[in-house]
């Protein structure tokens, strides 16, 4: 069965900031929250998979603000990182325009 895209209106997201997993397999999510202004970040395993998630939001939405986090290869999907490793992940950088 294909995936269709919901049709849910999204508000303005101006100010927001929105975690999303998963995102540097398809941009989906991603992307509809980064068209109506929610700065995005996508914690990722794989940098490149994230750059090129990036790309793809960018050309899509321009002006979107997102960027990826890293999570490090020693967390298994079994072993998440602790709630400190991320909070230093996920908060160590202002995104950029």
């Amino acid at each position: 069965m294909a995936r269709t895209t919901p049709d849910v209106a999204v508000p303005d997201l101006t100010g927001k900031l929105a975690v999303v997993t998963g995102a540097s397999d398809g941009i989906g999510l991603a992307g509809r929250l980064a068209r109506p202004g929610a700065e995005v970040i996508m914690p990722v395993r794989n940098a490149a998979k994230g750059a090129a998630a990036i790309e793809q939001i960018v050309a899509s939405v321009p002006g979107a603000r997102v960027a990826t986090r890293e999570l490090g290869r020693r967390h298994s999907p079994l072993s998440p990182p602790s709630r400190r490793g991320w909070s230093r992940t996920a908060g160590a950088q202002k995104l950029q325009p």
